[in-house]
């Protein structure tokens, strides 16, 4: 199996967004104003990725998730849950991604207060019939 490289760029375009948009137009947007964050974040995937290159392939789902999902998805920002049940019983995740800290301990406290699990995680019934079809109920 090849392994990946990452260039000097935080983007590779793929034809999915035009050059001129990614090189000049995305700086007018005020989300884009992160340079100095998005630049440490990248730093960190990128050291990261150079530690575990020759062993991401090897891991097994839990080893993966522990040495490498999850160290990226706290570097992006987000906050997760391990093995979350579905609404009704039907299942469970691997892990349930959050906005924020702040916002995993907001749904894990108002899981605490017996709030249903489809309104806690924002689960409209449609996504509860799709996630419930995945896992195979």
């Amino acid at each position: 199996m090849s392994q990946a490289t990452l260039g000097d760029n935080p983007y590779h375009n793929s034809s999915l967004f035009s050059s001129y948009y990614l090189s000049d137009r995305i700086d007018d947007l005020d989300e884009w104003e992160c340079d100095e964050t998005a630049r440490d974040a990248f730093e960190r995937l990128r050291n990261l990725w150079e530690l575990e290159r020759d062993l991401v392939g090897a891991y097994e789902e839990d080893e993966l998730l522990d040495a490498w999902i999850d160290t990226v998805t706290e570097v992006l920002g987000f906050d997760s849950l391990s093995e979350t049940t579905l609404p009704d019983g039907g299942g469970y995740t691997d892990r349930l991604l959050f906005e924020s800290p702040e916002t995993r301990r907001d749904a894990a406290a108002r899981k605490r207060d017996g709030d249903r699990e489809d309104e806690l995680y924002g689960l409209t019934d449609e996504d509860v019939e799709i996630v419930e079809a995945a896992v195979g109920e």
